[in-house]
């Protein structure tokens, strides 16, 4: 009782009741191709089968969001960011550092914002930053999907620490 619970527009709501159900019945785990987080009920309440991502100081890995993009922000813990692990990417059919890596694109794609901001035809925002971030996963090979739904996750994050957009533009 009283548990957080994410909701699909990036705020929270709280446990407030239980129920046991007696006797025996059928039980599923939903999941479609990789993907594990599914927003349910009327509230649009965001669950999920597997906690797929942890914290950089957990597990290492790639941080779904370029954490330099937050460096000086207060409220930024590169420590405590959502990361998937080699192992996770590996998993997902990607790699990480390297020739058509997901760190490779993601490079290019903040070297193409920095170039669409300078011309006035984008803003450096939380928005480029989250297509950025599903864009460079996919380019390194992990299927759309699980992009997604990793990046919803890192997204929910930044949220509940009160990030509200980058502090610059990585690599620029």
């Amino acid at each position: 009782m009283g548990e957080p619970v994410r909701l699909l527009d990036g705020g929270t709501a709280r446990v407030v009741a239980l129920r046991t159900l007696p006797g025996v019945g059928p039980m599923w785990d939903l999941s479609l191709g990789a993907v594990h987080t599914f927003a349910v009920g009327d509230v649009q309440a965001v669950v999920h089968n597997t906690n797929c991502l942890s914290s950089y100081a957990q597990q290492g890995g790639h941080h779904i969001y370029a954490k330099a993009a937050f460096r000086g922000d207060p409220l930024y813990d590169p420590n405590q960011a959502l990361t998937a692990s080699d192992a996770q990417l590996t998993q997902a059919g990607a790699v990480h550092i390297g020739p058509n890596s997901v760190t490779s694109a993601q490079r290019a794609h903040f070297d193409q914002l920095a170039d669409d901001v300078a011309a006035g035809i984008k803003t450096n925002s939380l928005q480029e930053h989250t297509r950025i971030a599903v864009q460079s996963l996919m380019d390194g090979g992990v299927p759309q999907a699980q992009a997604r739904s990793w990046t919803a996750e890192a997204l929910w994050q930044l949220r509940s620490w009160g990030i509200t957009g980058p502090s610059r533009i990585p690599w620029n």
